[in-house]
């Protein structure tokens, strides 16, 4: 979650329930001081922990802010962290790693939704829809 950025932005349009998850307690407690500030303690929060051993059922959205080599590596978790039919968005790549990014999720039952680039940064949308969901 880092600042909690991401975490602010998604309650502030409209999701309800917010976990803002990260494995830096100095992050943890950063974006924790950002949602007080923006009044939003009631629905977003801030827990310690790590997206590759994440113990949780899978979320509708999953916003990950991170360089390329992380999203590679967290390719295959992304598929249990996403509910099927739920929407990943990856942010933090260069335009020229977006492609590369987006066949690798493809890979675990990620299709594109949309993409959007701005100043050189892309990010990118997917829909998860598992191989046993397809028809």
């Amino acid at each position: 979650t880092g600042s909690g950025i991401l975490a602010i932005a998604a309650a502030w349009l409209g999701v309800r329930d917010v976990h803002a998850i990260d494995s830096d307690p100095d992050a943890i407690a950063s974006a924790t001081a950002n949602v007080e500030r923006n009044a939003l303690g009631h629905r977003v929060r801030c827990e310690i922990g790590d997206a590759a051993t994440l113990a949780r059922p899978p979320f509708p959205l999953v916003l990950a802010n991170l360089l390329a080599a992380a999203h590679r590596a967290l390719a295959a978790r992304y598929a249990a962290l996403v509910a099927p039919g739920g929407l990943l968005v990856l942010g933090g790549l260069l335009d020229g790693e977006a492609d590369e990014i987006a066949a690798t999720v493809g890979t675990h039952g990620f299709s594109p939704h949309a993409t959007r680039s701005v100043e050189g940064w892309t990010s990118l949308a997917c829909r998860h829809a598992p191989l046993h969901a397809r028809a």
